[in-house]
């Protein structure tokens, strides 16, 4: 996310920085190569002194690349914000005013963006792990577990190395992804269809070789690539009864103190290779999660690895969602009730008998 202070005297934009502790978040838009690396890392990025004139089309543009929301803030004091050029008429635009007193702007805008959405209405929460293509086990899933009464919690990787990529796409894309009870969080194998969509280079193998042409032959445009990526989200957070849970494809390392400003990276799994230097070996997020959460109510979900190849809910703190169905596995999935007891649920991956599964580094 990045947040945009509006053109005003040097002096009040230099006051709102260092009261607000920005000095670190800061990416002016005279400096544009430091904008675009904090939004290739998916960090939380403070634009300073906005000027329509000038920065309205490469501003669009940058966020558009990097799919970034954008919420713009009026530090000059005065009583109404000066109104957005046309392509930010949908972001939020606020003054002074809206700010809390005391409260640093960045703790003010996570508490706003990033809520913790209370699900209690529903009469479970099913999380859904790595689906890597494979149609089958996502499609017995549906059938067997779907209704109005549930939430449904997509935790990223849904293409790449299994033989049905476009089946996939299109079931997410055409039935799932505007359901008022599904969320679709990012994976790190989406991030060459952000790409596709963008017109970028592709860097995933798979995605180029085997998903594309799938895709393509499919009907799947880029127009249809781009309204799916924008409905993606890095992390997702709730309430449900007493426990408080969160949602990512990655998993993180500790409880983040803002979401804003934790990197979209680790939440999306594209850390992994940088995670693997500081572990020194496989990645094994939830050890250091567990300890940091023990004795409270909160879980955090995530797909992506699975390094000591445990059962979902092997681990206090922490669900497992990832089992390799492109390896001819499981899709897991874990239900939470609202009494606080979960589920796992285990959906055999059944893979066309021609298609030969890559023999993949699971040491995640």
């Amino acid at each position: 996310m990045a947040l945009v202070l509006h053109k005003t005297s040097p002096q009040k934009l230099d006051d709102f920085i260092t009261r607000h502790d920005l000095l670190d978040d800061m990416a002016p838009m005279g400096n544009v190569y430091s904008l675009r690396l904090k939004m290739k890392n998916g960090a939380f990025a403070a634009i300073p002194g906005f000027d329509q004139d000038r920065h309205t089309e490469e501003l669009d543009l940058l966020r558009q690349k990097y799919l970034y929301k954008i919420v713009f803030i009026d530090v000059s004091g005065n009583p109404e914000p000066p109104p957005l050029p046309k392509p930010f008429r949908n972001c939020k635009n606020w003054n002074l005013d809206k700010i809390t007193p005391g409260m640093n702007v960045k703790t003010w805008l996570d508490r706003n963006l990033f809520p913790i959405v209370d699900l209690s209405k529903y009469k479970s929460v099913y999380h859904i792990g790595d689906i890597q293509g494979c149609s089958a086990p996502l499609e017995d899933f549906l059938n067997q577990y779907f209704d109005p009464e549930s939430f449904y919690i997509f935790c990223g990787d849904y293409l790449d190395r299994g033989p049905q990529n476009d089946s996939v796409f299109l079931r997410l894309h055409d039935d799932l992804m505007n359901r008022e009870n599904v969320m679709l969080l990012w994976g790190n194998h989406e991030s060459d269809l952000i790409r596709f969509a963008n017109g970028r280079p592709l860097k995933i193998a798979e995605f180029r070789d085997a998903t594309l042409p799938q895709l393509l032959g499919a009907g799947v445009t880029r127009e249809m690539a781009y309204d799916f990526c924008k409905k993606l989200r890095d992390v997702f957070v709730y309430q449900y009864g007493r426990k408080k849970v969160l949602c990512c494809h990655g998993g993180v390392l500790d409880l983040p103190r803002r979401f804003l400003t934790h990197p979209s990276r680790e939440f999306r799994g594209e850390a992994t290779k940088d995670l693997k230097e500081l572990f020194d070996g496989p990645v094994v997020m939830h050890h250091s999660f567990n300890a940091a959460v023990n004795g409270t109510e909160w879980i955090q979900v995530h797909g992506h690895t699975n390094a000591e190849k445990k059962g979902i809910n092997h681990f206090q703190h922490t669900i497992l969602l990832n089992d390799y169905p492109e390896l001819g596995k499981s899709m897991r999935v874990w239900r939470l009730e609202a009494d606080g007891t979960g589920t796992p649920i285990y959906i055999k991956s059944v893979l066309p008998p021609r298609f030969k599964p890559q023999n993949l580094d699971c040491m995640a």
